[in-house]
């Protein structure tokens, strides 16, 4: 069964913006989300309209955009999905200096974004428009309409929608053509057919720093006193920190993991020393410093990580690494390996960003990381 209902959410005008009256036009005041949950519980289909009434009887017309947004990030959907004809490409402020004298219909597709990157781009959206970049005033001014109508600012409002519901719970937000097959594509291929806005479930990684030196040496110190880890004299750990191969997940300035990432080849990097406080084991934080460093090496260009491992082999089994011969390994790296410790070696190919997306799946919803931590 198919059910709407005037009550499912209620409405009210967006009043005055900029000096535009928007008259009829209003926005989402409450989503009424135990109701909805109630249909789909009993196995109906829930159809929201662009007419919002108001709790004194009003009636407003509110952007569906805004409708599916505000829905999504009521019911923590797990996904939100539009279907639109404008594309999310690279442009000057993505791709470099000359790309936006390339014409649009030949500009890469931006294939996925993590929610800061999006939130960074919205505020370069906002700095160029004079009212919110969703709504399309109802002005007489059809230079200000056409404006407004252009695909970059219809794609900048739909990435504006897409951040108020990842901010609000929803994991991920997709932009997809309106083309047969596109949907399927992008739901169920690595390459997808649109764009994808996932949560950041990165908070809290970034680059270590010599403030950092101490913190992560006695981290790393337990495991270098069991024999997991070869000791690091805290002149090297320093040297390598201010080189810039060593990340940290931090909260409220403790270090909670870190890890290394260094490049030995144009192609190559190693994944090293990625140690998790024992107070936050098993909550995927080893996961997110994975997949960010993947994320950092792939930009960088490298299509190979590898680690080496005496203890862990299954964890990064699990992970896609295949264990390799040391021959394998680029040659500055054969030089210093320590062939004493019988360390098994294990490679990775990194092909896209998309693919990592896809890896996150399957662990991101399994880690028992806070609800509020997850809306951002």
């Amino acid at each position: 069964d198919v059910v709407t209902s005037n009550a499912l959410y209620s409405a009210q005008p967006v009043g005055v913006l900029s000096g535009v009256d928007f008259k009829s036009t209003g926005e989402v005041r409450r989503v009424d989300a135990d109701k909805i949950h109630a249909y789909l519980d009993g196995g109906a289909v829930v159809l929201l309209t662009s007419l919002g009434y108001s709790a004194s009887g009003e009636v407003y017309n509110v952007p569906a955009v805004e409708v599916a947004a505000r829905a999504a990030g009521a019911l923590k959907a797990s996904k939100l999905i539009y279907l639109t004809g404008a594309r999310l490409v690279m442009h000057s402020q993505l791709g470099g200096a000359g790309a936006s004298a390339v014409p649009v219909d030949q500009r890469p597709l931006v294939q996925s974004m993590r929610l800061a990157e999006a939130r960074e781009l919205v505020r370069y959206w906002d700095t160029r428009s004079e009212v919110a970049a969703a709504r399309l005033p109802e002005a007489a001014d059809p230079a200000a309409r056409s404006r407004y109508e252009s695909a970059e600012f219809v794609v900048g409002g739909l990435c504006k929608r897409c951040v108020e519901a990842l901010s609000s719970g929803v994991n991920r937000a997709h932009l997809v053509p309106p083309a047969p097959g596109a949907l399927l594509q992008e739901l169920y291929t690595l390459d997808g057919a649109g764009t994808l806005i996932a949560y950041d479930v990165y908070d809290g990684i970034r680059i270590a720093t010599a403030a950092d030196v101490p913190g992560i040496a006695e981290l790393t110190a337990p495991l270098e006193e069991q024999g997991v880890l070869i000791p690091r004299p805290l002149h090297e750990l320093t040297r390598d920190v201010h080189q810039g191969f060593y990340y940290v997940l931090t909260r409220d300035a403790n270090i909670l993991a870190c890890a290394m990432l260094k490049r030995y080849a144009l192609d190559c990097a190693e994944l090293g020393c990625l140690v998790v406080s024992p107070r936050y084991r098993k909550e995927g934080r080893g996961d997110s410093m994975l997949s960010f460093l993947e994320r950092t090496a792939i930009s960088a260009g490298v299509s190979r990580l590898f680690a080496l491992s005496t203890r862990t082999m299954q964890w990064f089994t699990e992970r896609g690494f295949v264990e390799v011969p040391v021959s394998e390994l680029p040659e500055r790296r054969q030089r210093t390996i320590n062939l004493a410790r019988g360390s098994k070696v294990f490679m990775k190919g990194l092909n896209s960003p998309r693919e990592l997306d896809a890896e996150e799946l399957f662990w991101a919803a399994d880690a028992p990381q806070s609800r509020q931590a997850r809306g951002g």
